[in-house]
């Protein structure tokens, strides 16, 4: 990110003297790979890598928005900040988030830049034309393993999906990558055929959500009851 963002700052500089940068990213909490507190070091290097002599006596202002991993928060920040003149969104990083500041972005002209944006979805270059995804996402995770289901000649998937694991990361982070997978199986099926199934694991107390995965996912997905 550090790179790209040094390379559109030079860019946009040669467009004006006077560049104003939005920064999207969660305030809480800081345990998050892609929270504001870790995010805003990370754009003060780059701008300084940026600020060489090509660059200098433009003034680069850079303000700090609070997205709150909120599919609302950041495409009303999104308006606020274009109102006022924006050159570049660095973020949002939640999927639900940067999807409709990045469905807008075309029609302002405003590179999105967004170091998470992990969905399959957002890879339709029709609809976000300006996204830039700067971090691995959920389309190579899923071709990578299309791939391996390749190589071994693997004709059954059976997807055991917790829609709230790993909402450390960010929330359905666990469900979206599950969804990846399947999307690239429909991409391919015409190229080869895979039976894919999905369940999802329900949230239960404790000892019903023991019994809950063993008779419906084991006897369901292996044929048979083990309880040992």
């Amino acid at each position: 990110m550090l790179v790209f963002v040094a390379f559109v700052l030079h860019f946009v500089c040669v467009l004006t003297t006077n560049v104003s940068i939005t920064v999207f990213a969660p305030k809480n909490p800081t345990k998050r790979l892609f929270a504001l507190e870790r995010v805003q070091p990370a754009v003060e290097i780059a701008i300084d890598h940026a600020m060489t002599d090509k660059l200098r006596g433009h003034l680069i202002n850079v303000e700090y928005v609070n997205s709150n991993a909120s599919d609302v928060d950041s495409p009303v920040a999104a308006f606020k900040f274009m109102s006022k003149g924006v050159h570049l969104f660095i973020g949002p990083v939640y999927d639900f988030g940067v999807a409709p500041v990045a469905r807008y972005a075309p029609k302002w002209n405003i590179p999105v830049i967004s170091p998470g944006a992990f969905a399959h979805s957002l890879n339709q270059k029709r609809s976000f034309q300006t996204l830039t995804r700067v971090h691995t996402t959920f389309n190579s995770m899923a071709e990578f393993f299309y791939r391996i289901l390749q190589h071994f000649g693997w004709t059954k998937i059976k997807a055991i999906s917790d829609r709230f694991g790993r909402n450390d990361i960010f929330i359905d982070f666990c469900d979206l990558a599950i969804s990846s997978i399947h999307q690239m199986v429909i991409i391919n099926r015409d190229k080869s055929y895979v039976d894919y199934e999905k369940y999802e694991i329900l949230r239960e107390p404790r000892d019903q959500m023991t019994s809950h995965v063993l008779e419906k996912i084991n006897i369901k997905f292996a044929g048979k009851l083990n309880v040992s």
